[in-house]
């Protein structure tokens, strides 16, 4: 290996140091020593790089802008086609990276911020340059989402955008004092519901076409129906999850084990969820597997209840390589058993084209 390439590895590893030194003990506490031992390089190598620990500081900030903006476009939370389903697929990603020891999961310009936002105005700066950066990422969906759903008011995109990170930033703050990630999810929750608020989304009308549909008097009538209504989307979201997480077993308990399934795999009957069978097919694909539930209605009538929508399919195939791109038409009727809904008949397809050429309509959208 060339020396370049030597001062170029040394560099990245003194980077990666600081990233977990000073989210564990701060700007301030960390030493140059510090972050020397952790990379295992010596001082002379650091100060080969950096003339002092703030240059250290303003080029980790940069760094580590770079390295979670990679992490942030690569998320599938891009997937969705509705701009707020996005948004709120953006706040559940947050939570999903909870995950680990404090200095696992917070984040290194916020921890720097405030410890040195007065006595250290350039980084102060690059912090603020990097967080204002992912600040950027998230307003074009907002914007969508507001001219979507007919949402006003004295606020703009990029004052939620700004919001949304004072909670994500605010629950590591309560994290480090609670001492663990549990009151940082609770947290995230409460942003996912005000957003949700703010749309006036609920779970039930997640599904739905008509974001603006006249509300009915909430009588304990309607309440009862709405919580079942919920409780199937709830079974849908859960399909869905597992079909992403690769989990057959996960997919099985979402159906009767008698299920009729009319899916787009031959034969034309499935009965039921083989797990094995089904196991060995989603281990074909090379990563997750979206499949994203749009425009669903329910229709409940006692123990038996319909609903209709459309499912999005994407991901990546090993074998032929392919990157499937789609949408289909789904049907699942639900029986209510033992106070649980689940599903016995799905039906899924896609339109073929009147041609004679039989080729299925791939390129169609809701």
């Amino acid at each position: 290996m060339r020396n370049g390439q030597n001062h170029h590895e040394s560099k990245r590893k003194l980077l990666d140091a600081a990233f977990f030194v000073i989210r564990s003990k701060g700007y301030t506490a960390t030493r140059v020593e510090d972050i020397c031992e952790a990379a295992g390089v010596t001082k002379g190598s650091f100060f080969h790089h950096f003339k002092t620990k703030e240059d250290l500081a303003l080029e980790a900030a940069a760094y580590w802008h770079s390295v979670t903006g990679e992490l942030f476009r690569a998320a599938p939370y891009h997937a969705p086609a509705d701009p707020l389903d996005r948004l709120l697929a953006y706040v559940e990603f947050r939570k999903t990276l909870l995950e680990g020891d404090l200095p696992n999961f917070t984040c290194l310009v916020g921890t720097m911020v405030q410890e040195i936002y007065s006595s250290w105005p350039a980084i102060r700066d690059a912090c603020d340059a990097s967080i204002s950066g992912h600040v950027a990422t998230l307003e074009p969906d907002i914007a969508a989402a507001m001219e979507k759903y007919g949402v006003t008011g004295d606020w703009t995109p990029e004052s939620l955008a700004l919001h949304t990170q004072s909670v994500i930033q605010g629950s590591f703050i309560l994290a480090k004092a609670k001492g663990g990630a549990t009151v940082a999810a609770e947290s995230i929750d409460h942003l996912r519901r005000y957003i949700e608020l703010l749309f006036g989304r609920t779970k039930s009308t997640a599904f739905t076409s008509n974001p603006h549909q006249e509300k009915q008097p909430m009588t304990t009538a309607t309440l009862h129906e709405t919580q079942q209504e919920a409780a199937i989307l709830d079974v849908i979201a859960a399909m869905a999850r597992a079909r992403y997480e690769k989990d057959a077993e996960a997919i099985a308990a979402t159906y009767a084990h008698d299920a009729a399934i009319y899916n787009l795999a031959p034969p034309l009957e499935h009965r039921g969820i083989d797990i094995a069978a089904t196991q060995a097919w989603l281990d074909t694909w090379d990563g997750p597997i979206t499949i994203e539930p749009r425009d669903f209605h329910v229709k409940i009538a006692g123990d038996m209840a319909i609903a209709w929508g459309y499912m999005r399919m994407q991901g990546t195939k090993i074998d032929p390589p392919a990157k499937p791109d789609f949408w289909m038409r789904e049907t699942l009727v639900f029986e209510r058993r033992g106070g649980t809904w689940i599903i016995v008949h799905e039906h899924t397809s896609v339109p073929f084209y009147m041609d004679a050429s039989t080729r299925p309509a791939f390129d169609l959208q809701p």
